[in-house]
């Protein structure tokens, strides 16, 4: 979905319209918050579950922080978030950057070795919504 196209404009006055209903401030919340994935998913579908993923992990692992009294249980839970977050945007940012270093590492050491054609799509806003979703835990 395109900012200039008319089913943007559409779109958005669907969203706005239902953000300016005398609806409760959880029903705007919740509109705002299905609008962003559906505006996500127009883009490319499947790259929605990761949205999903980064969202449950950091919601679930702020509320188990702020309910847990114990420091080591909320440190594993913040460390659960980063790992989930930034293994995420490493994997897809850095994943065929490090690849393309291992095999040349191991063809210097004069072992040869042909992993298979990664193709690996960049998502678009990974590394703004991943840093968002982290923010909310730290």
């Amino acid at each position: 979905m395109i900012f200039n196209s008319l089913t943007f404009l559409v779109f958005f006055g669907i969203v706005l319209r239902l953000h300016t209903a005398p609806l409760s401030w959880r029903a705007k919340k919740l509109n705002l918050l299905l609008a962003s994935y559906i505006f996500y998913a127009a883009w490319n579908p499947p790259f929605v579950a990761l949205i999903w993923l980064s969202t449950l992990v950091d919601w679930f692992a702020a509320k188990w922080m702020n309910a847990s009294d114990n420091p080591n249980r909320r440190r594993a839970l913040m460390l659960v978030s980063l790992v989930t977050n930034l293994g995420l945007l490493g994997y897809f940012k850095y994943g065929g950057f490090l690849l393309e270093n291992f095999v040349e590492l191991l063809r210097m050491a004069g072992v040869t070795y042909r992993p298979a054609t990664s193709s690996i799509v960049l998502p678009v806003g990974i590394s703004f919504y991943t840093f968002q979703t982290l923010s909310y835990t730290i």
